[in-house]
């Protein structure tokens, strides 16, 4: 026994050196976790492009962000705060997944949010055709437009009717037939019966028109707004876009003018060119509301509310219409299309040299672009395809819903409308 004793107890020991050694080997350094410094968001979507916005948690001067696509890296560029990415060339009807990192002598700095997204199919070049002329040939056109519903359009201008000098300023649709309307209002003591420039409807009892004043109503009733002593000065306006509580006319001059809480306030837009048409947004990234606007070959923009950024645009050509789904990229129209997506100005080539008054879209992959001589351009996301429809028109302005378009002008001194409906 005395043995076995002496070897267990001899035994022990080495067993517990041993455990004792095990416990003090060296463990691999534990990695700091990567912050999450670069916020990553979706702007919008078309058929062979992404469009992404970067956002960059206290950047410095020898950082490198990194962007990746299905973990990738497609794009190198400096750390900014804020930056904006075009990603094109992408594939119709494809998922894609977005991140980015922060780099420093080869060292991951900061991490982003991992973002999906599929690009859209291209839509149907195939519409067919539904012509309306309004008034008797004496001087009649048709300049706006607002689609509320199937059943439900409104069409503004001025429809001369059987000699009568005072003027139908509203066209309403049903779903089968346009139903003159004329729309007075008080001003300055005295009833008015304006042409009509402009409308923007919010719902079918929230409609806003402008004929150098803007003007409310349900549809029935109406009330003008002399905005030239609400504000000052020779303000007169012709186009509205807003949200039912925030709203913006612009108009000649330079006209700018907001109205909010019941407050009117002209914005200083630093320009005596006359703004020919606004269109907004919600920012997807700030949630805030950014308006913009075309004057000359300026494009301006409003954010806050107040601020007014100023883009030259195209050198001398003149800009007509503008259009945005998410703010990011920028379609106008005027003397030619041309699109912003990557902070400069490109041409886009319609398949037509003709002079475009309006364009609008209900994404990108399904925009419209309307000119003289009867041209509807459609964009189904890949391609432009003109149509000449009523080649003895002009069209001034269009309205575009996913398989309908109405727009609407002039042709031979009578109102134009035409409807479209995708096949």
């Amino acid at each position: 026994m005395k043995n076995l004793r002496a070897f267990v107890l001899c035994f022990f020991p080495i067993m517990l050196a041993g455990l004792a050694a095990e416990g003090c080997k060296k463990e691999p350094p534990v990695k700091p976790e990567i912050p999450e410094r670069v916020k990553l968001t979706l702007i919008d979507v078309g058929v062979t492009e992404a469009y992404l916005h970067l956002a960059v948690g206290n950047p410095t001067g020898n950082e490198t962000l990194i962007f990746q696509r299905n973990g990738a890296t497609v794009l190198t560029l400096p750390a900014v705060a804020d930056t904006n990415i075009a990603d094109t060339a992408l594939t119709q009807t494809t998922t894609y997944q977005y991140s980015a990192r922060l780099s420093a002598n080869n060292e991951t700095t900061g991490a982003s949010n991992t973002i999906s997204t599929q690009t859209l199919a291209p839509t149907s070049h195939n519409f067919t055709w539904q012509t309306f002329l309004l008034g008797d040939g004496n001087g009649s056109a048709l300049y706006d437009l607002a689609l509320i519903n199937d059943t439900l359009a409104y069409a503004v201008g001025e429809i001369y009717m059987g000699g009568d000098p005072l003027p139908y300023n509203l066209a309403k649709w049903d779903g089968q037939q346009w139903e003159l309307k004329r729309v007075t209002v008080m001003f300055r003591g005295s009833p008015v019966t304006a042409p009509l420039e402009g409308i923007f409807a919010h719902s079918a009892t929230d409609i806003w028109v402008v004929g150098s004043i803007p003007i409310h109503g349900n549809g029935i009733t109406w009330l003008g707004f002399d905005i030239q002593t609400l504000v000052g000065g020779g303000a007169t306006v012709s186009k509205g876009w807003g949200t039912p509580t925030d709203m913006y006319f612009v108009g000649r001059a330079g006209n700018i003018i907001r109205f909010t809480s019941g407050t009117w306030r002209r914005l200083e837009s630093g320009t005596t060119t006359s703004i020919l048409d606004a269109w907004g947004v919600v920012n997807p990234v700030t949630n805030a509301t950014e308006v913009y606007c075309v004057a000359g070959n300026k494009l301006l923009r409003v954010r806050n509310g107040t601020r007014i950024d100023s883009v030259r645009w195209v050198g001398s050509r003149t800009l007509d219409g503008i259009w945005t789904h998410k703010g990011f990229p920028v379609f106008t129209s005027g003397d030619g299309v041309f699109e912003n997506s990557s902070g400069e100005c490109r041409e886009v080539n319609i398949g037509a040299s003709i002079y475009t008054n309006a364009i609008q879209g209900s994404s990108l992959n399904n925009i419209v672009a309307v000119g003289g001589f009867g041209l509807l351009a459609h964009f189904n996301g890949v391609t432009w395809n003109p149509f000449f429809q009523n080649t003895g028109g002009d069209y001034y302005n269009v309205v575009v819903e996913e398989n309908l378009f109405i727009a609407v002008g002039e042709m031979n001194a009578r109102g134009l409308i035409i409807i479209a409906r995708r096949n």
